[in-house]
């Protein structure tokens, strides 16, 4: 495929100006970025031509204008380009964990602290008030801890009392998968609380760093328990996989017992990074082994799709949707991070943070406690947290897919002992193998992206 790029020009016939501009091209097709917004435009290769030669015709500098392609006098700045509206929470329920995989994140244990009941509930009510407030029509809740199923009946009793008036409201919870019996199955789905099952692959690549208190693999149990659940929820069931250097070589194998021996539609693939509570840095991946794995990661799931086995990453279908339509979509992963504007985590005292894995004082936005709403915390917070500080590199200079990513995940920058404007390297590294290869696909293979996407779109 033919890569290159189009510094932004004064058009001779319009005299307009045409922004920078990355150009794709396969046979006869192009696909157009415009490197500032993230905007993708597919074109036939013949008017790639005008553009080159800085004299564009009426119909496609209408088209171009339309995609925005062409600079506007009243294009918002960087900071405006997302209002603060959180619209996605994580309840810290509890530290207690029955298991303890090799690169946690969490200072968890069996002896760990739950959320009390008063605070619990005075969570719920900040929710429903802040959501009537700002009328908003749908929201996530996200119960979480150490093992949140340790705490079911508490994630019930939530699922019961968060009911604001006008607001569609999404359940849904992460979990190692070990106690997710079929009482604990049928409850969930009863109360239309959606689950995603921790799990690394199949017995060695998975027992290799999931395991349980005591030492022993996990992976029975948790395999055992996902096929219950799958009976029950169908494709709607989601999983999570951690790629460390323990199984990363695995991984054409995972997605194949993915597909073939679990049968699942939906993935999502995350890479470890460093932790403050484990030692784990021994099983992080390098820069260059992220960009290889990723690369297979992408070339196995294309080929399971071209095979008739309809499996999707979530990570890689977000990414593809950031090209196609270019509008935000996701927390982590469509303009950046979106902590504290659009997500917020309450921890078991009723302090708010912008994200999980940040509840340190440097970090705290404030408390439901503070007889302030919501959006004038965060607001606040904007001007005196380094959380919220841009995130640019000079690798980010001229870079295509900063717009998407924006310089990463801030949690993963502070884990690695780093701390904004410095960048997420790891998304760095993804973003740079895996944004070039989806534009080709969609250029050569709409089917597969279609595949990939679970709906025809191209």
């Amino acid at each position: 495929m033919e890569h290159y790029t189009i510094a932004s020009f004064m058009d001779g016939r319009s005299g307009r100006k045409v922004c920078d501009l990355s150009v794709f091209i396969s046979g006869s097709t192009c696909l157009l970025l415009e490197r500032g917004s993230g905007h993708i435009l597919l074109l036939d290769k013949m008017y790639i031509e005008e553009i080159e030669n800085r004299k564009i015709s009426e119909p496609l500098l209408c088209k171009l204008e339309s995609r925005g392609f062409i600079e506007r006098k009243d294009k918002e700045c960087f900071q405006n380009l997302c209002d603060v509206q959180p619209e996605f929470f994580m309840v810290d329920l509890t530290d207690k964990c029955n298991m303890r995989c090799k690169y946690c994140l969490r200072n968890v244990g069996a002896s760990g602290e739950s959320i009390t009941a008063p605070v619990l509930s005075d969570i719920c009510s900040y929710i429903n008030a802040y959501c009537e407030k700002e009328h908003l029509k749908d929201v996530s809740i996200q119960p979480w801890g150490g093992e949140p199923i340790l705490e079911l009946d508490q994630i019930l009793w939530m699922r019961e009392q968060i009911h604001p008036v006008g607001t569609n409201v999404h359940f849904s919870i992460e979990t190692n998968g070990v106690l997710l019996d079929q009482d604990a199955i049928d409850q969930l789905y009863n109360y239309k609380i959606g689950i995603g099952i921790s799990i690394d692959g199949f017995l060695k690549a998975h027992d290799s760093q999931r395991v349980m208190a005591s030492g022993c693999g996990s992976h029975s149990r948790v395999e055992k328990n996902l096929l219950l659940a799958k009976k029950k929820y169908g494709s709607r069931l989601g999983t999570i996989t951690t790629v460390t250097k323990n199984n990363a070589q695995y991984i054409e194998e995972i997605l194949e017992y993915f597909a073939c021996v679990l049968k699942l539609s939906v993935i999502k693939i995350n890479f470890v990074h460093e932790s403050m509570f484990s030692d784990c840095e021994s099983i992080c991946l390098s820069e260059n082994e992220i960009s290889v794995t990723e690369t297979r990661i992408l070339n196995k799931l294309v080929e399971l799709n071209e095979r008739g086995l309809r499996i999707s990453e979530h990570n890689i279908k977000v990414k593809i949707n950031n090209l196609l339509f270019g509008r935000y979509s996701d927390i982590c992963h469509s303009k950046g991070c979106m902590g504290g504007k659009k997500m917020i985590v309450f921890d078991k005292k009723g302090n708010i943070y912008p994200c999980e894995l940040t509840d340190t004082p440097d970090e705290r936005i404030g408390s439901i406690y503070d007889h302030t709403d919501l959006v004038s915390l965060v607001n606040s917070a904007l001007n005196n947290r380094n959380f919220f500080i841009p995130k640019k590199a000079e690798s980010c200079r001229g870079c295509e897919w900063h717009a998407f990513c924006r310089g990463g995940c801030t949690v993963r920058t502070i884990s690695c002992g780093k701390r904004p404007p410095q960048i997420d390297v790891i998304e760095c590294a993804v973003n740079r193998t895996l944004y070039p290869t989806l534009a080709e696909l969609i250029i050569t293979k709409p089917e597969v992206i279609n595949s990939l996407l679970g709906v025809a779109v191209l």
